[in-house]
């Protein structure tokens, strides 16, 4: 137990100062110490000494992400450039290629690209630890994932039409978006291929070479592109040939290179080792590709500076290197928010240009033209988020115990901690000890960690024990096994939390089909409103409220159920507070449509709309710190048949308030609001019944404490989220 408590500070089995440890660490970085490595920079004190290193810096990561960016844009345009010559074909073909690529392809790519992404930390740790030889094991273990990912997400192209006709897409785009989809079929399996070599080359920051294969692939697809499309009038049958080929051009080039034994000890050839440790390797892969389909917020530059910041990062703390680390970060940061600016005004002064080169149509290049100040805008908000989840999500996020989710307080984090982390994660996937002869063998150094139980070990049962600290080498059956008992696991908390989270999700898009039935000015008002004004708030209550999954999830299983609803109650305080200040957004929300170039018509109506759901806005701030706590005490089941009866009960009054009594977009305010409140009062009460035991035990001055430390930890948690 003491070596648990090491590596997990927030939490703590001595009953004497159990609940001051967890205390401490909202207002503390770490108890957890590190000796830096003597080539490590030396700290700065001055701005002479920021700019020294950050000159020194900045060379270091554009010697990585000056190629990759190059070849993101390079492998994004690829797509693109077909989607141009689809558009001189036919509006169905531009509609149905576009279509594929965004919805189909590109749920695929997030997932393939997402589970890839579980070796950026991994590689990257290893090749600074010196562990070369890990590298190609750990990208051999994700091609065998990926590929099979890749046969199932084959059901997804080979339904399209039927996918894409379920989710209201035209008959016509979709059957010719299905046809599309299925010829894309080799793809795929390019992305699941491709996606690991890029991490286990940037790694070894080999940029260079993908960079001059991409750019290769770019000039002759671009070629083939106008010759079998337009000349041989091949249309999207020759779109998929050629993107395809492409494709497969970069992977087989890719790996022509690392066969040829350019890579020295990072690859040895193929390895049985491969395929031990898989169902570990898998959950990691898992893990990765959700928190990446989450962030894919903008992936072409951002995305790669991102991953190229990952690796310098992840360089330096497997290399004993934690300032470096830190200050690595803030560079790319600012340099990530330079691209960014740069990007969008380049976007908007050519908003005028550049749509004349996907389609013909007048139409659709309007409405480009309209829509182009909302893309720059989102860009340029967007653009720290992707290279602060390469370094936050995959270095320091695994680490339960970390409170380096302040992604905007990098200088608080304790990235020593991190440093010496860094090691024992090599160590737990599979890698040797650094400071320890590479040669011993690699599965006597894993060191599984189970998932949090709220029972003591010695109540764990042994077949828990079997399959939760061996690594997995045997056959067929026991993976089955294994499985089964972890795809229980998972769905005993996932299926009532999606369905909970469907049901909440329903009652605004109940209401809008309500408002559509009113009028074509009330659909607009309530779709405005939903989306902008309460889908802002809703972002910001969200993350604020997830500063509790890590808080009570720990705490719960470490037997410190009493803090739980210390922390629930501090958050409630936290989020009123925050929402008396969004109430502005709200009272004011007629203006700021109107600032961003909403008609006045639809302004006026959703700004009215917005004043009536002010206490929508109180309700998130008590549901979701709610939702946190319970949520850690697994009791899902609760919340789910709570939403479930409140979601039937908001479907008949916004029938009978706004259509049959009439009331039209006030009974649209009237009804959500009650239906929301509804699901918080039916919670409060579940929880005031005592059927929380000892993580209710009633309100307390505790939870006024220290409240500036859940404070940073909130706000930095809705940052993340948002």
């Amino acid at each position: 137990m003491e070596e648990n408590n090491n590596n997990q500070p927030l939490l703590s089995s001595r009953e004497d100062n159990q609940n001051n440890h967890l205390e401490t660490l909202l207002s503390t970085t770490s108890n957890h110490s590190f000796t830096a490595d003597a080539d490590d920079i030396q700290p700065i004190n001055t701005v002479r000494d920021f700019y020294k290193e950050f000159k020194v810096e900045s060379k270091k990561l554009w010697f990585l992400a000056g190629p990759a960016i190059f070849t993101s844009i390079c492998q994004y345009s690829l797509g693109a450039i077909t989607q141009v010559f689809a558009g001189h074909v036919s509006t169905i073909a531009l509609a149905a290629v576009s279509v594929e690529n965004s919805v189909i392809a590109g749920f695929s790519f997030g997932i393939m690209l997402g589970m890839g992404s579980a070796l950026e930390t991994l590689c990257g740790q290893a090749f600074g630890a010196g562990q070369h030889d890990m590298l190609g094991i750990y990208m051999q273990r994700s091609w065998v994932i990926l590929n099979s990912t890749g046969v199932i997400l084959c059901f997804l192209y080979i339904f399209a039409s039927k996918l894409l006709k379920l989710i209201g897409q035209t008959t016509e785009i979709s059957e010719a978006a299905g046809l599309f989809a299925v010829w894309m079929i080799p793809q795929l399996f390019a992305y699941a291929m491709n996606f690991p070599i890029a991490k286990f080359l940037q790694a070894q920051s080999k940029m260079m070479v993908m960079a001059i294969i991409s750019a290769v692939a770019l000039v002759f697809h671009t070629f083939f592109s106008w010759l079998l499309i337009l000349k041989l009038d091949w249309g999207m049958a020759g779109a998929a040939v050629v993107l395809n080929v492409s494709w497969w051009f970069i992977v087989v080039a890719q790996l022509a290179y690392i066969f040829s034994g350019t890579c020295g000890r990072a690859w040895s050839g193929f390895s049985s080792k491969a395929f031990q440790n898989l169902w570990g390797f898998v959950r990691l892969s898992l893990a990765s590709a959700v928190m990446l389909c989450m962030n894919i917020l903008g992936w072409t530059v951002m995305v790669a500076l991102g991953i190229n910041a990952a690796i310098r990062v992840s360089n330096e703390l497997g290399a004993a290197h934690p300032r470096t680390a830190k200050f690595s970060l803030v560079v790319a940061v600012i340099s990530s928010f330079i691209i960014g600016l740069v990007l969008s005004i380049i976007l908007i002064a050519s908003r005028n240009e550049y749509p004349t080169l996907f389609s013909d149509d007048s139409d659709v290049e309007t409405l480009v033209k309209k829509l182009t100040p909302v893309l720059a805008t989102c860009i340029l908000i967007n653009n720290i988020q992707p290279v602060l989840s390469g370094d936050l999500v995959w270095d320091a996020l695994r680490d339960s115990g970390t409170d380096v989710r302040f992604f905007f307080m990098v200088y608080k984090t304790n990235w020593n901690k991190e440093a010496s982390v860094a090691e024992d994660r090599i160590r737990k996937w599979g890698g040797p000890d650094s400071k320890e002869d590479n040669d011993q063998p690699l599965m006597e150094k894993e060191n599984k960690q189970p998932l949090l139980s709220p029972y003591g070990e010695d109540e764990l049962t042994h077949q828990n024990k079997h399959l939760l600290s061996r690594p997995f080498t045997a056959g067929a059956r026991l993976l089955f096994t294994e499985f089964k008992t972890e795809f229980n696991k998972l769905w005993y908390l996932a299926a009532p939390a999606i369905f909970t989270a469907i049901c909440q999700y329903s009652l605004g898009a109940i209401t809008q089909v309500f408002a559509g039935h009113v009028s074509t000015l009330a659909l607009a008002a309530v779709s405005v409103e939903n989306s902008v004004i309460s889908g802002f708030s809703f972002g910001i209550m969200l993350g604020m409220g997830s500063a509790l999954e890590t808080l009570c999830g720990q705490a719960y299983g470490a037997g410190q159920y009493d803090m739980l609803g210390i922390y629930m109650q501090r958050s409630w305080l936290i989020l009123n507070g925050t929402a008396v200040i969004l109430c502005f957004f709200y009272i004011f929300a007629e203006q700021l449509l109107k600032l961003i170039g909403q008609t006045p018509e639809i302004s006026e109506s959703a700004g009215l709309f917005s004043v009536w759901m002010i206490p929508q806005l109180f309700a998130y701030a008590l549901n979701f710190p709610i939702a946190k706590f319970l949520q850690a005490q697994s009791k899902i089941m609760v919340m789910a048949v709570i939403s479930a009866v409140a979601l039937v009960f908001h479907v008949f009054f916004s029938w009978l308030v706004m259509l049959k009594l009439g009331w039209g977009m006030a009974g649209a305010a009237v009804v959500l609001n009650l239906s929301w409140w509804f699901i918080v009062v039916a919670q409060l009460a579940y929880i005031f019944s005592g059927s929380c035991g000892r993580a209710w035990s009633g309100f307390s001055w505790k939870a006024f404490q220290n409240l500036w430390g859940f404070v940073k930890l909130s706000f930095a948690s809705a940052i993340m989220l948002w």
